[in-house]
């Protein structure tokens, strides 16, 4: 991260060694922030975001993600998204975090136990809401719509069976989960398991 007023590059230290996000501006491709899920850092000055910490595990595959926040300022407010699965399953905690004061804020869980370490998130075909992918122990992977108006909606748009390979331990199950999403190829999400990985049709106008 870069630092000016100290002059190198290196200040403070971000805990994952997984699943960090970097986030670049659109246009400029200017690098604005990275947060591994937990803690945040302002490219800018390099420091570290105060407030609260967002409860991510920097030691799970996919331990992050970032949304612009539909409720406030363009290029400004972001939602972090941590995934606190790490070789058991966990959480997934939500924070705001405001790039131009560098502060986090509002720390909730939005899904509480049962996640795998896989991650995704997905726009909306309107523009402003986002589908937010996760494997669950229950062999499944499962879409959720954080939308504009109401926020966090808990009940799955969708639901996919994804089985666990028998005879594989909770911790590997856990483990080696992992969904990613082209928007090259936007009715596409690939899905891997232990040793499966699958090809799997979505639309993200209904998040099926």
């Amino acid at each position: 991260l870069n630092n000016p007023a100290a002059g190198f590059l290196g200040q403070g230290s971000i805990g994952g060694f997984e699943g960090n996000v970097t986030v670049t501006h659109p246009i400029t491709g200017e690098f604005l922030f990275a947060t591994d899920g937990n803690v945040v850092y302002k490219a800018s000055t390099g420091l570290q975001a105060t407030g609260s910490a967002v409860g991510g595990n920097g030691s799970s595959g996919e331990a992050a993600a970032v949304i612009p926040d539909p409720n406030g300022i363009l290029g400004r407010n972001f939602l972090i998204i941590g995934n606190s699965a790490s070789n058991t399953t966990g959480s997934i905690r939500m924070a705001k975090y405001d790039l131009q004061t560098n502060v986090v804020s509002g720390v909730t869980s939005i899904l509480s136990g049962g996640i795998n370490e896989a991650l995704e998130v997905i726009p909306h075909t309107n523009g402003t809401d986002y589908w937010i992918l996760v494997s669950t122990s229950d062999q499944k992977v499962k879409s959720y719509l954080y939308s504009k108006a109401s926020g966090f909606n808990s009940t799955p748009a969708s639901s996919t069976d994804v089985p666990d390979l028998a005879g594989v331990s909770a911790t590997a199950i856990a483990q080696y989960s992992f969904i990613s999403w082209d928007p090259r190829t936007p009715g596409k999400v690939l899905i891997a398991r232990h040793n499966k990985v699958g090809l799997a049709n979505f639309d993200p106008s209904t998040g099926a």
